[in-house]
Parts: C-alpha cells; structure tokens; sequence
C-alpha cells in the first residue's frame, strides 16, 4: 500500500540522502550542477519543509522508503509537483504510477497540477503523459545546458 510521509525539520539528511539516490544518474548524464536536487544544501531542505506553501513526502510501499516528493501550492486549487523519484530498487514496478494516482487521490480539491522534466528522459516524458498530463505548448523549453532541456507539464481535471 502506498502512503505518505510528510518529512519534519529532523529529516533533512533523509531527504537528501533519498534525493541523492533518485536523481543521482541525472547529475551524472547531464551534469545539472545547479537544479540537480542531488546539489540540494541542507538549509534549502529545511526551508521547504518550513515554508507553509511546500511539503515533502517520503513515498512508502507497506512502510518501506521507495522514494520522494516535494509538492508547492501555487493556488487552493494548483500544486507544482517540484521534484518527484522512486528509488533505482523499486522501479519498473508501477509503484511510481501507484504513488501519482494515489497522491491525486489524496489531493482531490486539486484542480490544475504543474510539473517540469527533462524532455530527453523518454521514460519520464511517456510516464507523465500516461498519466495525462499534456506538454504546455505556451511555455518554452529551457536549455540548462548542451545535454538537457527542461519542458513544462500540466494535468488540469
């Protein structure tokens, strides 16, 4: 079963050890040193978790880590999925897929959900538009370096 696990001050090392292994292969094959969540300095984790507008969620499977998810409310109704990893371990299992619908679930007043992602990553590209969420045309990629560019996604119910 999929649950939610909201990290408090005294989880900032686990979060970025979580996020470290998640996102670790992105820095490494991209080389985004400076939006890379790995690079993320504990006092940038301590002040998500204390903004009242953001939240982070260890993502559980039958109370097992599996991965992580930082949420920033934009309006009542528009959250930004700011960073979203499922660890190497437990990938091609669908729990990614679990946790996106379950999350939706929890968050049902939810009306319009934003991410971003790297557009020459196939697999997260077909993962968000399986789940319906549609490349917003308006927006322009943004080149962050010769390797990678990051595209906008909305999911509007």
């Amino acid at each position: 079963m999929i649950t939610f696990i909201k990290a408090a001050t005294h989880d900032v090392y686990k979060v970025i050890s979580i996020q470290t292994q998640c996102f670790i292969e992105f820095l490494d094959r991209y080389h985004d040193d400076t939006i890379n969540p790995t690079n993320e300095s504990a006092a940038s984790v301590k002040r998500y978790i204390e903004d009242p507008n953001s939240v982070i969620y260890f993502i559980q499977n039958d109370d097992v880590d599996i991965g992580i998810i930082k949420l920033i409310k934009i309006k009542e109704d528009v959250y930004k999925i700011d960073d979203f990893g499922i660890l190497v371990e437990f990938r091609n299992q669908h729990l990614g897929t679990r946790a996106m619908l379950e999350l939706q679930k929890q968050y049902d007043f939810v009306q319009t959900w934003l991410l971003s992602t790297i557009l020459e990553e196939e697999r997260n590209i077909h993962f968000y538009e399986k789940l319906g969420f549609k490349r917003v045309s308006e927006a322009n990629p943004v080149q962050i370096n010769e390797q990678m560019t990051i595209v906008d996604y909305q999911l509007i119910k």
